[in-house]
């Protein structure tokens, strides 16, 4: 009996030894992972080369290629004949030329050395904020941190009481807020107009793609100073427009202090990686082509759709204004794309040709401005598969007719380190398609298109 009472004893000092060896081998694993996140990730000799594939074999090497910190896309391999943008380490570049090269592939590097293209482009900031005169000139020289923009906002706010309305939508998972812009004529009545349709714009749901939320903000500043022009008063009139400067804060803020590069959320994961591709987030055909279930991948969908706090809110944000939202519009950078539905597959939607006809129209004026031009197409055919994007959430779940996601620019010689001179052309010509937009999706609610039977 003793002999069995010391075993038993022996056996449950083995477990509780055991349990704290893997608590502590557990904490100290975490402890190394939280340590790696607060270090700030050089690029020093990192390349970004562009590729065409133009044969079955040298696109299969394209899509086998091993993702990691080393070697990732920044313009996914989709289909032989179209460009793949490839960033790759010092360490890496030797071997991925050597691999391009044996299949017939010829290089060409848009960006010899990354983290003096991002160092020179901080300096390029610097220099035009020395320069310029007005306060919004002043904003838009330089990418602002997320404080920065909502103080920015509420500035803008405070000028234009009886235009514009900043409120809170939900948190971002750091505990960041959500802010949702909306501009129109009356918009702090009391009672609210409730019939007015919404145009909807977000930004920034890619962290790294440093232009879009600095056009939505752009988009709000020129709507605010619209709304003071007697001609252009029926923007305002016609519409209210919902604008999200950042739809992934934490990420957005990530890229300023620890890794330009960075796409995802900041949620942790199972395992040693952080964050969710938010655009692979949104329920409607979630986990399909052109997403991960890898943690540590930039397209990776998450554990289940809306997994994430910030695509939940702005899923409950525009639901709960349905079936207003007439448009839902999606910025990211880059390629100089206006793309709509189908996200997960080469179908396209039953309207495609109405959605084709809306983005013509804002890209031949966008063109107008500055000579940029911008292709038109749905997003699987014209760049690559992505599903549980929210440009087809919109569609397809929201059922909101004019949905697209816009790729700003450029078309690769910078991607997403587009210096920041950018801005403003970028800010006027994006402006000026909305523009024409917005006159287009008036002009249809005023003589809406017979169906036939």
């Amino acid at each position: 009996m003793l002999k069995a009472m010391n075993l038993t004893a022996r056996w449950i000092f083995n477990l509780l030894t055991t349990v704290i060896f893997m608590f502590k081998l557990f904490a100290s694993v975490q402890s190394v992972i939280e340590s790696e996140e607060d270090k700030v990730v050089s690029y020093k000799g990192y390349s970004v080369i562009r590729v065409v594939p133009r044969t079955k074999d040298s696109f299969s090497y394209l899509t086998n290629l091993t993702y990691s910190k080393d070697v990732s896309y920044w313009l996914e391999p989709s289909s032989i004949a179209r460009p793949v943008d490839i960033m790759i380490s010092p360490k890496k570049k030797a071997s991925v030329m050597k691999g391009l090269f044996h299949y017939g592939m010829h290089p060409k590097v848009q960006i010899e050395d990354l983290e003096r293209l991002i160092s020179r482009s901080k300096n390029d900031s610097d220099e035009i904020s020395a320069r310029v005169a007005t306060s919004e000139e002043y904003f838009f020289s330089s990418y602002r941190r997320l404080d920065e923009i909502y103080n920015y906002l509420e500035g803008l706010q405070s000028r234009n009481k009886d235009t514009i309305k900043i409120e809170n939508f939900g948190k971002s998972w750091e505990g960041r807020d959500l802010k949702v812009v909306k501009i129109g004529a009356n918009v702090n009545s009391s009672p609210p107009n409730n019939s007015k349709p919404i145009i909807y714009i977000q930004g920034g749901i890619h962290a790294r793609e440093w232009i879009a939320p600095a056009t939505v903000v752009y988009i709000a500043t020129t709507l605010a100073n619209e709304a003071l022009d007697e001609t252009d008063k029926r923007l305002i009139e016609s519409f209210e427009w919902w604008l999200v400067p950042s739809a992934n804060p934490d990420g957005y803020e990530y890229s300023h202090t620890h890794n330009r590069n960075w796409r995802k959320t900041r949620s942790k994961q199972v395992g040693i990686c952080r964050g969710v591709d938010p655009n692979r987030n949104f329920g409607f055909y979630w986990g399909g082509k052109g997403t991960s279930g890898d943690t540590c991948s930039d397209i990776f969908r998450g554990s289940k759709p809306f997994s994430e706090p910030e695509t939940r809110a702005i899923r409950d944000l525009v639901l709960g204004a349905s079936p207003r939202v007439l448009a839902f519009l999606d910025m990211h950078s880059y390629s100089q794309v206006w793309l709509y539905p189908w996200g997960y597959g080469e179908q396209l939607p039953d309207d495609h040709q109405d959605l084709h006809q809306m983005a013509k129209l804002a890209t031949t004026a966008l063109a107008k401005v500055h000579g940029t031009r911008y292709r038109v197409g749905s997003t699987t055919r014209l760049l690559y598969a992505a599903a549980g994007g929210a440009d087809d959430w919109a569609k397809g779940t929201a059922n909101i007719k004019y949905a697209y996601t816009v790729e700003l620019r450029d078309d690769g010689r910078y991607g997403f380190v587009l210096p920041s001179r950018y801005i403003i052309p970028t800010g006027q010509e994006t402006w000026t398609a909305l523009k024409a937009f917005a006159d287009g999706l008036k002009e249809e609610l005023d003589h809406p298109k017979i169906k036939s039977a």
